[in-house]
């Protein structure tokens, strides 16, 4: 298994960006939760989002961890 360099943080940085503007742009988009629950397109892609953003954090590479030591 490759293991994860800086370019690929950097790449992961962006992407990490990427769903998180995504997920800010739903959350605006949502005038009441009642809608929000009867709604599974957009919680679909809440979902989909979080976890990717997720999955990017978690391989990002131990010197990024570690310069970062409060991000989760």
């Amino acid at each position: 298994m490759k293991r994860p360099s800086v370019a690929d943080d950097s790449l992961r940085g962006a992407m990490i960006k990427k769903s998180v503007d995504k997920v800010s742009e739903l959350v605006a988009r949502i005038k009441d939760y009642d809608v929000l629950l009867e709604d599974w397109m957009t919680q679909d892609a809440l979902i989909k989002n979080i976890e990717l953003i997720g999955e990017y954090v978690y391989k990002m590479t131990d010197e990024v961890k570690h310069a970062f030591p409060k991000i989760p």
